[in-house]
């Protein structure tokens, strides 16, 4: 039974291990110049702390809005739109 568990915590242990390697070798992905959604929206950066941000403007009278991390960037926009009128 102990080598059984041992086996199981080596097999996880080494799945771990490999992908952290996968990761480390992953080639990042370029960074489009435009969104593909919304081609017409320009995308803006701002430097904070040493690291560049990708931001874009919604309207001129709000604040920027990141979407980088929105798993629906469209739907996020409509709705942050919506609730501004």
């Amino acid at each position: 039974m102990t080598t059984l568990v041992l086996i199981v915590i080596v097999i996880l242990v080494c799945v771990f291990c490999a992908g952290l390697i996968a990761e480390a070798l992953r080639i990042a992905p370029k960074t489009p110049e435009q969104l593909y959604w919304a081609p017409e929206i320009p995308i803006r950066y701002v430097d904070i702390d040493g690291n560049r941000i990708r931001y874009i403007k919604t309207r001129q009278r709000t604040q920027p809005r990141s979407v980088a991390h929105a798993p629906d960037p469209a739907r996020y926009l409509r709705e942050a739109g919506a609730a501004a009128r």
